[in-house]
């Protein structure tokens, strides 16, 4: 399946076809594009690589999020870069609890905190200070948003975790639940989220000599000395 556009359009595209294993081409006519597959002008040489099956596939993980609250039945959802949770629009941080696999990790003051995949780690998470990590590595990213604290910094977990977020102050500024980047709710108070690994991968085509480092040095502007 061959998706025109930028990022925001190849995450659209693995929410409705990456559950049915569909291996996506993305044609990038956005800005970065570090989900697709050619730039526009590369059209014709995805073409006839797809043609002659001249391609690798890189599967890339997704997250299961389940968003629990009171009195409500559970949401799930499914991310292929981050699930989010942060501050309203106003200038007060928020508390949140971590807990991986039920063992307390941190009790955060940030503006938020993300949680990403691998694929993840060129998004939002890399702006807020996350590492970079390779797309197949078995990883999950915690990284708060401006946190209070200066010794609160990303942490690389096993993506076998179970990771579970609570908003901790019910008269903190109300806390905004995003999946990468859409579905944006206000969570009531008492609400839990639970994050863990899907249970299916997104197949994305690459051209044979496509390397991850190649575009990071190119999309990122590297220079070296």
């Amino acid at each position: 399946m061959a998706v025109v556009g930028g990022d925001g359009t190849m995450l659209e595209a693995a929410m409705m076809l990456g559950p049915v294993g569909i291996p996506l081409a993305g044609v990038n006519t956005g800005r970065l594009g570090f989900l697709n597959s050619c730039a526009g002008h590369e059209v014709a040489a995805l073409a006839a690589a797809l043609a002659e099956r001249r391609y690798t596939t890189c599967r890339r993980t997704m997250l299961d999020i389940e968003l629990l609250e009171s009195g409500r039945p559970p949401h799930r959802f499914r991310a292929l870069n981050d699930v989010v949770l942060a501050r309203d629009q106003t200038g007060r941080l928020i508390s949140l609890c971590a807990k991986i696999n039920g063992t307390l990790l941190n009790h955060y003051r940030a503006d938020g905190l993300i949680v990403s995949t691998p694929t993840g780690s060129t998004a939002y998470s890399l702006s807020a200070g996350g590492p970079l990590v390779a797309p197949t590595a078995a990883v999950f990213v915690i990284t708060p948003i401006c946190p209070h604290t200066l010794s609160h910094r990303s942490m690389v977990i096993e993506d076998s975790s179970v990771i579970d977020l609570e908003p901790e102050d019910p008269d903190d500024t109300p806390v905004i639940f995003t999946v990468d980047g859409r579905q944006c709710l206000a969570l009531t108070r008492g609400a839990r989220v639970v994050v863990r690994k899907a249970d299916r991968e997104l197949h994305l085509l690459r051209f044979e000599d496509h390397s991850f480092y190649e575009a990071l040095r190119s999309k990122l502007n590297w220079r070296g000395g």
